[in-house]
Formats: C-alpha cells, sequence, structure tokens
C-alpha cells in the first residue's frame, strides 16, 4: 500500500515538472493579501497570468532603456494600461484584448529602442578612424552619408535613390527648418512639448535642435535627441505635431516625400495628413492638403 502511494506521489511530480513554464506561471505581482475582481482573475487563469508576465517583462525592459523623460511617459501609459485592465473586472475575454494591444504597444516601442541603438552604433563603428574635423563636418566624414545606419560614399547613395524613392532621406541626425522662413524647428520645454518656430527668420544653417530620422517598414520615426522622445502628430484634437504622447503607433510614423533639394512635404501615416507651419500659433499643424512652402521641411545633417 505503502509502494502504491509513494508511486502515485512520484507520478503527479513528474507530470507537474513536465507541464509546460507558461502554464505553471503566475501573474507579476503575489496573488496573496487584497486583490481586485480582475487581480484574483489573473491569479486564476494561466492565460492571462503569463500575459501579465510577459507585459511586465517588456515593460522592465523598456524602461531600462530609456532616459528619466521617456521612462516617466511609459510609466504613465502603465497605470492607465492597469486603470483600464481593472475595469474588465472579472470579464475573461475583455481583459486579454486590454492586455493584448498593451504587449503588442510595448514590444513595439522595444524594438523601435533596440533600432535606435543599433543604428547608433553601426554608425559609431563607420566613424571610427575619422579626425574630430571629419566627425564634425558629416557623421561619415566627407564625400559620405549615412544611409539604413550605415555610411557610404555620395555617389551609391545617389543610385540607391534612382532605384526607388521610397526612402529619399537617409537616416541619421538632422537639423529641421520650415523653407517658408528658414526657421528651425524645436520643441516648447513646457507641458505642452509642441514643435515650433520663434516666428523669425532664423539661421537655416544652425538649427536650434537635433532630431534623429530613422526609416523602418516603409516610414520614418523622427526622435528629438535630447528628450528621446518621438514626434506624434494628434490625429483628432487640436491637430498638433508634439511629444505629449509617446505610443509607437502609426501618429509617430511619417512619409517624406522630396518638394525641393533637401526639402520634403512630411505626411502622417495614420492619417494621411501633411505638417504644416502656422505663421500665426508658430506650431506645426496637420492639414488635409499641403499648403506651398510652409508645408516644406527642410533636413539639414548634422
Amino acid at each position: 500500500m505503502i509502494k502504491v502511494c509513494l508511486f502515485k506521489i512520484s507520478l503527479f511530480v513528474v507530470v507537474l515538472l513536465m507541464m509546460p513554464v507558461e502554464v505553471m506561471a503566475g501573474p507579476s505581482f503575489s496573488c496573496n493579501g487584497s486583490l481586485s475582481s480582475n487581480e484574483r482573475l489573473l491569479c486564476k487563469n494561466n492565460e492571462l497570468g503569463a500575459l501579465d508576465r510577459k507585459i511586465a517583462d517588456s515593460f522592465h525592459a523598456l524602461t531600462s532603456m530609456l532616459n528619466r523623460a521617456a521612462a516617466d511617459l511609459v510609466r504613465s501609459d502603465q497605470r492607465l494600461f492597469i486603470k483600464q485592465r481593472q475595469k474588465c473586472r472579472v470579464h475573461f475575454r475583455c481583459t486579454r484584448n486590454v492586455m493584448r494591444a498593451r504587449l503588442k504597444v510595448l514590444n513595439s516601442e522595444l524594438s523601435h529602442e533596440q533600432a535606435l541603438r543599433q543604428q547608433g552604433h553601426d554608425v559609431g563603428q563607420e566613424q571610427e578612424g575619422l579626425s574630430d574635423e571629419e566627425r564634425d563636418d558629416s557623421p561619415c566624414g566627407p564625400g559620405f552619408s549615412v544611409f539604413e545606419g550605415k555610411c557610404i560614399h555620395n555617389s551609391e547613395l545617389e543610385q540607391k535613390q534612382k532605384i526607388g524613392n521610397s526612402q529619399p532621406l537617409p537616416p541619421g541626425k538632422y537639423g529641421i527648418y520650415v523653407l517658408s522662413h528658414e526657421d528651425s524647428l524645436r520643441l516648447d520645454a513646457t507641458a505642452d512639448k509642441l514643435l515650433f518656430t520663434q516666428n523669425q527668420a532664423g539661421d537655416r544653417h544652425a538649427p536650434k535642435q537635433s532630431f534623429f530620422v530613422v526609416y523602418q517598414n516603409g516610414a520614418y520615426s523622427i526622435t528629438d535627441l535630447k528628450s528621446g522622445l518621438r514626434l506624434h502628430a494628434d490625429g483628432g484634437g487640436d491637430k498638433q505635431v508634439s511629444v505629449r504622447y509617446q505610443p509607437h503607433d502609426d501618429f509617430t510614423k511619417f512619409r517624406l516625400t522630396p518638394a525641393l533639394d533637401g526639402c520634403f512635404h512630411v505626411q502622417t501615416v495614420a492619417t494621411g495628413n501633411y505638417w504644416v507651419w502656422e505663421p500665426n500659433s508658430q506650431v506645426i499643424v496637420v492639414r488635409a492638403q499641403p499648403a506651398g512652402e510652409e508645408s516644406m521641411f527642410c533636413f539639414m545633417a548634422q
């Protein structure tokens, strides 16, 4: 009788050890103590518990890569997500949909940050051996430009651009100015965080702010180097370009259509609307149609 019991116990242990880790894994938080109805659902359901762990892993990986300002925005988004998830209460499908959407956003942002770091790493390798003077003149040295994170000769770049116009601007570090006024774009340091000019003719060769431009999956993202935040074109409210929002969705993806030499129409992927400089407010807004030189933005490589 004892042998039979021992056999059953041993068999149970073997089966338990053979179970997939995801099935055994609970959520990222403790299931002890006082919990909300939604948290108890995560503790009881293996699929939701595993989803919660994936979200926590992606969240911690992303915030560890960002500077303080960018990480604080991601944390704010995470708190909003948790509130939204809690509203689902004991409803499985609602909870799963909210969690899957959040995981997709976090993984997208994480991939973007990893791509940014790889771009900087590749360009840094290409610059080894250049003098300080050459680095100041160009990220890659005289006669070369940054293309897809690497330094290539300008003649090769011209040939690539002749083959296809889907990527008209090599990725890299740029200052941006509006053609109609030649004043460079900058970000407001206040709570609005709007993209604007000072409505006074500036020196286009001395841009006031630097942006990192990356081409990925058929569109560009434009990141403010100082804050580490991506430019976002509001599609519903004030229709202004800012860094008030951090999600890496199609509102932070832009197509560049050549207008003049070095100048482009900037189009939001999510809505198809174009950047336009507003002379009265001095901010950059999005409109359904381009508007002459006020919708032409010139990128100066740094």
